[in-house]
């Protein structure tokens, strides 16, 4: 046990010449294979037992997180004294959901992730960004097959929000016909034009470059998804966009905005608006969006998640 205690994902034939070398005794791969299951469900306890639990985990969430949402859904009983199936739990922890809404940027990421253990599930994931552009999760979901139609229901729940694309997911698509590192550049090019003018610019040149590439690209979500030349300035969520080398633009020190967007998008002085506000000998952070305030993040992470005591101390739940 203490041999595979750190190593859970150790081999079948790394267990035979383990037992080979201390033993002197040579056992098959099926009693291998066996005992490694068995070693494992002892370590880690069985993947039945812990899905039978997930209403007291839940009611233990709850009691230990305020205002966590924490929603199972199941088959219903099949006969009398039967066990329900379990088919997906969504969990919104209190913390989470209070650190978004109250020093959160408004917008959210959702991504999906195939889990490979005992059962084959996908997890889902709900995510912001904090005031250092880094991740804050917000919700998670496990379901019991892989997610579709996300774009109808964002649509249906969300249907006055903008929608945004994630580049990196289109560039995998697109380089099953459009292979190269030229093209490849020259989508994500495109994709961090920080103008229409510069967009309008870029795929003009894409055809010339390859017309087949092209039309690829116009048949590709509308722009607005995915180019920061059509974002919207209020989310102030653009990170690592450039804008083009030797390029001349307006600055506003007092609307704090620049004709190549970047600033507006970002809500981070630009280095053009940077050039203008050292002219003027004052401090660039000075003019940062509030959203990347030091306040501000130290007031977001004042949510703490709270440890919760082991599963002996867990609520009995009547339907569990």
């Amino acid at each position: 046990m203490e041999r595979i205690r750190p190593n859970s994902q150790i081999l079948v034939r790394e267990s035979r010449q383990t037992v080979n070398e201390e033993y002197q005794a040579q056992i098959s791969r099926w009693i291998a294979a066996k005992v490694r299951k068995l070693v494992l469900e002892m370590i880690k306890g069985s993947v039945e037992y812990q899905y039978k639990r997930i209403w007291e985990y839940c009611a233990k969430i709850k009691k230990t997180h305020d205002g966590s949402t924490m929603e199972v859904m199941f088959t219903p009983f099949r006969e009398l004294g039967g066990n329900p199936k379990f088919m997906r739990i969504y969990c919104c922890l209190g913390s989470m959901k209070k650190g978004f809404k109250d020093d959160c940027r408004p917008i959210i990421g959702l991504d999906g992730c195939h889990l490979k253990g005992t059962y084959k599930r996908q997890l889902l994931t709900a995510i912001a960004t904090d005031p250092n552009n880094g991740w804050w999760p917000i919700a998670l979901g496990d379901i019991e097959r892989e997610a579709t139609g996300l774009d109808r229901a964002s649509a249906e729940v969300l249907p006055n929000c903008e929608h945004r694309y994630c580049v990196q997911h289109m560039y995998q698509n697109f380089k099953k016909k459009h292979t190269g590192l030229p093209l490849k550049n020259r989508l994500w090019n495109i994709a961090n034009c920080i103008t229409e003018e510069l967009y309008n610019k870029a795929m003009a040149e894409l055809k010339d470059f390859d017309n087949w590439t092209y039309q690829w690209m116009k048949n590709a979500p509308a722009p607005q998804h995915w180019c920061k030349a059509f974002f919207p300035s209020h989310t102030k969520s653009d990170m690592l966009v450039k804008g083009p080398r030797g390029a001349q633009f307006a600055v506003d020190m007092e609307k704090r905005n620049c004709t190549c967007r970047l600033w507006e998008i970002s809500g981070i002085p630009c280095c053009h608006a940077i050039a203008a506000i050292l002219l003027k000998n004052e401090d660039p952070r000075e003019y940062l969006n509030v959203c990347y305030s030091r306040g501000l993040f130290l007031n977001l992470y004042r949510n703490v998640l709270q440890p919760i005591s082991g599963e002996d101390h867990w609520p009995p739940i009547n339907n569990a």
